[in-house]
């Protein structure tokens, strides 16, 4: 093969580097593009999802609040309802003040650069009169974005007190109903023997007793530390002892298990 043909196969084999490069970059490309679709496709779904949220939120906000401001009416509010309705009618209040400086901010932040843009303009009467009411409503308005700051931090910190009310509410419930599964077991014919009884020497049912005492127990418990460290020395307590008055307690609640438990021993037929 003379000089040229050796040339001509070298600058082949060059091009076709260069062309599967090429190809390479290419393919490279469109993978991040495929990729940069996809993420934007999420955030999309991602964004839709919280406002959908925000929008239930919102409603069963206001569904509760009417719902409080009918017991008020009616005079059947509770001291934690009437709690819970004031709290939420500050919220409200507060939220719609939030809106109203919003909209200042936003309208402060259009006319400075409207007076950015007038000042670049040759001087006269015109120029001078809007830029004289620009800037007198933006020195009326000049507290504005501070005021936002304030009251969206205001609204952070009553919605988080309103959550925290609710919490505490849904536990009192929550514990009131495991202190009555709970004392049900004390109603229990023979129950304290079978308490200090060995637990391998119990009947295989007895033995699934215990354990379903030990669970409710433990969960009175768990309940009892959630809520104590969520009201301070002087809330209200957190529920009656485990135990007390359990024999009318559980008169209100005996689980299914239990009433199968007395059927079979005792020849109970109910409370």
């Amino acid at each position: 093969m003379g000089a040229n043909g050796q040339q001509e196969e070298q600058n082949a084999m060059v091009r076709s580097g260069v062309s599967e490069q090429s190809g390479a970059d290419r393919d490279e490309q469109n993978e991040r593009d495929a990729s940069n679709v996809a993420k934007q496709q999420q955030k999309s779904v991602a964004n839709a999802k919280y406002k959908q949220a925000e929008k239930i939120a919102a409603a069963t906000a206001i569904a509760r609040l009417e719902e409080l401001e009918g017991l008020a009416e009616q005079g059947r509010l509770t001291p934690e309802q009437r709690a819970e309705l004031d709290l939420r009618r500050e919220i409200e209040k507060d939220a719609k003040k939030e809106s109203g400086l919003q909209g200042r901010v936003s309208t402060l932040k259009k006319e400075a650069a409207e007076i950015k843009a007038l000042e670049a303009l040759p001087r006269s009467a015109e120029v001078e009169a809007k830029l004289s009411a620009l800037r007198e409503r933006m020195a009326e308005w000049a507290g504005s974005p501070d005021q936002l700051k304030e009251m969206r931090q205001r609204l952070k910190e009553n919605r988080a007190a309103l959550k925290s009310m609710l919490r505490v509410a849904q536990l009192r419930e929550s514990l009131e109903q495991a202190e009555s599964h709970l004392a049900s077991f004390d109603a229990l014919p023979g129950w304290d023997e079978m308490l200090r009884a060995d637990f391998a020497t119990l009947p295989m049912f007895d033995q699934g007793l215990r354990r379903d005492w030990e669970e409710a127990r433990g969960r009175v418990e768990a309940l009892r530390a959630e809520l104590a460290g969520m009201v301070d020395d002087e809330g209200e307590p957190a529920g009656e002892q485990v135990g007390e008055s359990g024999q009318g307690r559980a008169a209100g609640f005996v689980p299914l298990r239990l009433r199968g438990w007395l059927s079979w021993r005792v020849g109970w037929s109910g409370i």
